[in-house]
């Protein structure tokens, strides 16, 4: 496998299960993007997270789209 995408409401989050993926197949050198639908602004995440956080595009919701995501 060379790339994967992931599609979720809101990246990082507390959660663990997504995060501990991402994280391991970036490891492993497979190209990974994460769109998340919610914005992380007010969010909190687990410090771990942070290295996650430039390999997630921010796209809006489906109904109203951020300009330029695509």
């Amino acid at each position: 496998m060379r790339s994967v995408a992931y599609v979720t409401t809101a990246f990082p989050t507390t959660a663990m299960f997504v995060e501990a993926d991402v994280r391991r197949l970036h490891e492993r050198g497979v190209r990974v993007q994460v769109f998340a639908l919610r914005s992380p602004r007010g969010r909190e995440w687990q410090d771990e997270h942070d290295g996650l956080v430039p390999l997630t595009r921010w796209v809006g919701s489906p109904r109203i789209p951020r300009p330029g995501w695509l």
